[in-house]
Parts: C-alpha cells; sequence; structure tokens
C-alpha cells in the first residue's frame, strides 16, 4: 500500500503532461492551419519552415486571417449576409490552395518549382481578393470608417479640441479682469473724518484753517437787559480802557 500512493501520483503527473501536450500540439495544428473550418493537414513545421512552400502557405494564412478579423463566421441559426458568403467561398478557396500546395511540396525538384510557379501566382490573386473584402466589410461597417472618413472623424475631433482651448483662454483672461465686487465702494473710500485735518498742516504765512477762526458766541454777548446797546456799550468801554 506505501508504495501505490507514489505511483498513483506520478501516473497523475505523467497523464497531465501528455494531456498538455496533446492540447498544445492541437492548438498549434489549428494556428498553422489555413482554415480551421476546412483542413488542409499542413506540416506543423511549416509555421516556421524558410521553404518556399511553407512561406506561401503562410501567406495564405494571413490573407484568410485578415477577412476573418473583419468578417467573422456567422453564428449558428442565423442567415448569413452575402458578404459572409463571399468570405465563406473565399476561405473554401484558400483552403483549396494549400491543399494543392502540400501536395506540391511531395513532388521531386523539377516538378515541385513548377507547381510552386503556379501557386504562387494563385496566392497572389487571393491576396487581392483578401484586400477587396476587407475594403467592402470597413465601407459597410460604420464602426470601421474607411482612410476619408477616418481623416474627417480625425479632422472633426481636433476642431473640437481647440475650440475647448479657445473658450479655456477665453475664460481665464476674463478672471484676470477686475470685477465690481473688486473695485473701492463709497464704504471703502475715505470720508472727511478720516482725511488729515487742516489745523495738523503749518499755518505760518498761510490761510488758517476753519478752527483758527474766532466765532464769538452771540448767545452770551447780548445783555439780556440791554438787548443789542448794552452790548455795543461794553464793547466801547472794553474800546476806551485799551
Amino acid at each position: 500500500m506505501p508504495l501505490s500512493e507514489p505511483l498513483i501520483i506520478l501516473g497523475l503527473m505523467i497523464a497531465l503532461a501528455v494531456t498538455a501536450v496533446l492540447v498544445a500540439l492541437s492548438a498549434a495544428r489549428r494556428q498553422v492551419e489555413v482554415s480551421v473550418r476546412h483542413k488542409a493537414g499542413a506540416p506543423l513545421a511549416w509555421a516556421i519552415h524558410p521553404g518556399k512552400a511553407a512561406i506561401l502557405h503562410r501567406r495564405l494564412r494571413r490573407a484568410v486571417a485578415g477577412v476573418r478579423l473583419v468578417i467573422p463566421v456567422p453564428r449558428r441559426r442565423s442567415e448569413p449576409t452575402a458578404l459572409q458568403t463571399l468570405a465563406e467561398d473565399f476561405e473554401r478557396l484558400a483552403a483549396a490552395t494549400a491543399r494543392n500546395m502540400i501536395a506540391a511540396s511531395y513532388t521531386d525538384r523539377g516538378r515541385r518549382r513548377h507547381h510552386l510557379a503556379q501557386l504562387r501566382s494563385e496566392v497572389v490573386r487571393i491576396e487581392r481578393i483578401a484586400t477587396g473584402l476587407r475594403d467592402d466589410a470597413v465601407h459597410l461597417d460604420p464602426e470601421r470608417p474607411s482612410r476619408a472618413a477616418w481623416a474627417l472623424q480625425a479632422d472633426d475631433l481636433q476642431a473640437r479640441l481647440r475650440h475647448r482651448a479657445e473658450a479655456r483662454a477665453e475664460l481665464a483672461a476674463l478672471e484676470q479682469q477686475p470685477t465690481l465686487e473688486q473695485q473701492p465702494t463709497l464704504e471703502q473710500q475715505p470720508t472727511l473724518e478720516q482725511q488729515p485735518a487742516l489745523e495738523q498742516q503749518p499755518t505760518s504765512g498761510q490761510w488758517a484753517g476753519p478752527s483758527d477762526v474766532v466765532v464769538p458766541d452771540l448767545a452770551h454777548a447780548v445783555d439780556e437787559q440791554t438787548g443789542v446797546g448794552g452790548l455795543a456799550a461794553r464793547h466801547g468801554r472794553s474800546f476806551h480802557q485799551r
């Protein structure tokens, strides 16, 4: 019993490792295929092989991947659009070209060169078809604007950003100008009481201020008994005494 547990653990580890390897190989085979739904059985080494057939095969794979990026496969139980039908036919044609390429790679050198020259021209045509399908899909899809539409949208965004910057500059200029609240009001201006009095200024050789003028108190100067005459008599006596 004690030996069975390590064996079980070892068996589980081997099973997990084999499963991981198989999953990785399956993913690599899917990536090397031109079409996942129309498999051609391309060699796994063609993913990085520098041969002419492998290079042409990678060009086919990029063309199909570019089309499927903008024209996805229709969902189940949904009617495909005309563009999706074209993309399906295109993918089927590219997969057939890949099969011919794989078959040509197993022939002798002379025939292989002849077949690859023909397949090269076919790959060029497939790439042109892929470009046309992508342009058509971009033109019909509003979320993928064309170059002209993209340029118009970019110009509009730049114009709106420029207007926002100008509005911020105008607002900053207005904030720097003094407002009515910042200007001195009548309450804040100095009053007569707050102004320096004239009596504090030098009086020699100058006109005396209002504080130096002696105003007689007429109410006390008038004699209640003699009236105005009494006032004049007192002023007369004071004059003769002087």
